[in-house]
């Protein structure tokens, strides 16, 4: 159904302007036209917003911007979640081997447990 009504709102409202500029999209005209109650037009609108087809201006206002950029975004997004995710695998492999964690080595760590346990057991 939101299928459906997404094709139906880019058929109906999804040009841009002639010299390619930003077309003014009204909330209360597009619920008239497609006979659709506004929380689902919101349903799309919040996907649209989200990879920047449409804009809002206002409380009833959205502009379509286009998806021209659409492939152009998919590729950023991939690369960004390529980083995140060797991002993630570093840290991961970093909390596996906890000694890579530390500025000090396992020995010297139990050096400073030893010096502050004497020191507790001194007050």
């Amino acid at each position: 159904e939101l299928m459906m009504l997404c094709d139906r709102f880019i058929r109906n409202f999804g040009r841009l302007g002639p010299q390619g500029q930003p077309t003014e999209i009204l909330l209360n005209d597009v619920v008239q036209q497609l006979n659709v109650p506004r929380r689902r037009l919101y349903d799309i609108l919040n996907v649209f917003e989200a990879v920047q087809v449409v804009a809002r201006t206002s409380k009833l206002t959205y502009e379509w911007r286009g998806m021209h950029h659409l492939a152009e975004l998919l590729q950023r997004l991939l690369h960004e979640d390529d980083e995140l995710e060797g991002r993630t695998r570093k840290a991961a492999n970093a909390v596996s081997r906890p000694s890579s964690l530390m500025p000090v080595t396992p020995r010297e760590a139990e050096r400073i447990a030893q010096e502050m346990a004497a020191h507790l057991a001194q007050q």
